[in-house]
């Protein structure tokens, strides 16, 4: 699915994880953020959340803004993305 909020922070979350569960639900497993212009620790709780909607099968992340590895190496929760 594309994530279509050009800011996932808290203003925007609610729409975001309800987005996520019901795509999902649907069987898609893939998060598009390539129209994601600004994130924060917001972005890390959806992608986090959305895994344990996966219950185990893979997912698929694309387009991650360049503030998402900062905020993965601030969070320190690199092992979640390796």
């Amino acid at each position: 699915m594309k994530i279509q909020v050009k800011s996932l922070t808290v203003q925007s979350a609610s729409a975001v994880f309800q987005a996520v569960d019901r795509a999902i639900a649907a069987g898609d497993l893939r998060l598009d953020f390539s129209e994601v212009q600004h994130v924060d620790s917001v972005a890390l709780a959806v992608v986090i959340h959305a895994r344990r909607q996966a219950g185990g099968r893979p997912l698929q992340l694309e387009g991650l803004p360049a503030q998402f590895s900062g905020l993965v190496s601030a969070y320190g929760v690199q092992s979640l993305f390796e």
